[in-house]
């Protein structure tokens, strides 16, 4: 699991809408927040912004939301928001994109009365998967060089292009996911530290950063400010 919010599959999702999106997510939120690097980027609404996509973050991102605003997600997967926004995600780091910039206004407030007609969270979410398989054409599939370096990297594995050469592999790897392998490589092993804070409580903050990947725990401590703005004691006090 990356950082962020937990997913929840979207069932009977048809094959067109199922190759487009992990998963989807729900909060109820109001007041200051952050925002932090997760590897992803979502189609996000609510009913006072509307559709919108969040681009990859880098660093920790304070964000304000009032009167405890409901926001709706779905994860795209690789490749697909640059393939709706037509821009490599690269030029979007840091930025939230109306779709009304980019998509057939038509269309979006078809998704719009689909969307106040859903009601609750899990059909809206639905019903963002599936206006998502409209805007795409049916034989769009995402680069498979790219999911080939992602599965890697998650799996703490090197990663080989076919091929295709290592400049133009991190090209088009960070056009499509927003920055390049060495830094998805930062947030996996992150999460990687994470998911071992929250399953082995017991064991020593430099234990779980070596077995995490990290050089020592001065190299994990770096990580943690500069990604989540946090410190490692402070992560493990609030799991």
């Amino acid at each position: 699991m990356m950082l962020g919010p937990s997913l929840q599959p979207l069932p009977g999702l048809g094959s067109g809408a199922g190759r487009l999106v992990e998963g989807w997510w729900s909060a109820a939120v109001s007041g200051r927040g952050t925002v932090v690097p997760d590897g992803s980027v979502d189609l996000l609404w609510s009913p006072a912004s509307g559709p919108f996509v969040a681009g990859p973050d880098v660093e920790p991102r304070p964000v304000e939301l009032t009167g405890g605003a409901r926001l709706v997600g779905v994860r795209l997967r690789s490749g697909v928001a640059a393939e709706v926004l037509e821009v490599g995600l690269d030029r979007i780091v840091g930025q939230a994109i109306p779709l009304d910039a980019v998509v057939d206004l038509g269309e979006l407030d078809r998704l719009g009365d689909e969307l106040v007609r859903a009601e609750r969270p899990g059909r809206q979410a639905r019903a963002m998967a599936e206006a998502l398989d409209r805007w795409i054409a049916d034989d769009w599939r995402p680069d498979p060089e790219v999911v080939d370096a992602v599965l890697a990297l998650r799996s703490d594995r090197s990663i080989e292009a076919s091929g295709i050469g290592e400049r133009q592999l991190r090209r088009r790897f960070t056009a499509a996911i927003g920055y390049g392998p060495a830094f998805y490589r930062r947030l996996v092993r992150l999460d990687r530290f994470t998911d071992l804070v929250d399953r082995w409580p017991e064991r020593s903050l430099g234990e779980l950063a070596a077995i995490a990947g990290y050089a020592d725990q001065a190299h994990l401590g770096r990580d943690c400010r500069q990604l989540l703005g946090t410190t490692p004691g402070r992560l493990r006090a609030a799991a």
